[in-house]
């Protein structure tokens, strides 16, 4: 072991190298997300606008876009449990991390079960299905996103737009996403233990029963593309990508 650090008081839910290496972010249950220097463990600076929700996920983009006042900035996104995403630029030499945009996405005021959600409520977020989101590896400018609100489906944002210029529809919540390298398949896991692939163009998809024992925690493509590896329980399975 080389190092080991706590740049958080409550359960580290997600991290993730910056594209340089030269920075990791983390996100906590708490909501707060930590930059650290790998090498240390020193932190650098502490994002606290999601404070109170659940880190669902974060991302780096591979490709950043070029929006105005991006040269040689890196942009990455952290989502939370109340469907927010908040997408930042940054530059690690400087430290410097500045807010681009706020993601917002509506929901029901009941959860799946049908329990009722109070607002303000901080113990309800266990309820829902995670708010998941990534940058396209092909299309720069587009965040995909998924998570629990008024209709079951994968929305697409465009960062120059500012807005939802897609939705597709889909059967279930999904619990896991990733996006292929090729930027033409995008796939997604739920608790109902089926594997869907989502056409990126056509917005077509199709649900897989794999044999998974329990919710599909996680889904990741190879760095190639051709191999897709799903989490169920203690089990993994692996896909040969044909498409």
């Amino acid at each position: 072991m080389r190092v080991k650090w706590q740049p958080h008081k409550r359960a580290i839910h997600h991290i993730s190298y910056s594209l340089t290496g030269n920075v990791v972010i983390s996100g906590s249950r708490d909501g707060l997300v930590a930059i650290s220097n790998p090498q240390t463990g020193v932190v650098l600076h502490m994002i606290s606008e999601h404070r109170g929700v659940p880190i669902t996920d974060l991302s780096v983009a591979r490709n950043p876009p070029q929006l105005p006042n991006m040269d040689g900035r890196e942009l990455w996104l952290v989502a939370s449990g109340d469907r927010r995403v908040s997408v930042w630029s940054s530059d690690w030499s400087k430290a410097s991390c500045e807010l681009v945009d706020w993601l917002t996405f509506p929901g029901p005021g009941v959860a799946p079960d049908g329990t009722v959600l109070h607002k303000g409520s901080k113990c309800q977020f266990h309820l829902l299905p995670p708010s998941l989101a990534r940058f396209s590896p092909t299309h720069v400018d587009v965040i995909v996103y998924t998570g629990y609100g008024l209709h079951c489906c994968v929305h697409f944002y465009s960062l120059s737009q500012k807005q939802v210029f897609r939705t597709t529809s889909i059967n279930y919540w999904p619990t896991s996403l990733d996006i292929s390298p090729q930027g033409h398949l995008i796939a997604l896991g739920c608790k109902e233990r089926l594997l869907t692939i989502v056409d990126y163009e056509e917005g077509s998809y199709q649900d897989y029963p794999a044999g998974h024992s329990d919710t599909v925690q996680v889904v990741k493509f190879s760095d190639m593309g051709d191999i897709l590896y799903t989490l169920c329980d203690n089990s993994v399975y692996i896909w040969t990508v044909l498409l």
